[in-house]
């Protein structure tokens, strides 16, 4: 808001290093921690709001069969 001189029209927070089984966790207390604290702070309307969880599961390998010479 100091920067444009008005409240974003969305927010994205990008997430990494939660569990399969810490998802419900962080939803219950981070994303409504996120919120309680935008009602706080923004006037009018409120902006968009996401919250994006990733994760690394990469089991794919690859390997070159013939290296050209």
């Amino acid at each position: 808001m100091k920067a444009n001189g008005q409240q974003p029209d969305r927010i994205i927070v990008w997430r990494d290093g939660v569990s399969d089984g810490a998802w419900e966790l962080t939803k219950e207390t981070e994303v409504k921690q996120m919120r309680l604290g935008l009602e706080r702070i923004c006037t009018g309307k409120m902006p968009l709001f996401t919250f994006v969880v990733v994760q690394k599961r990469i089991n794919e390998r690859f390997f070159l069969e013939k290296v050209c010479t």
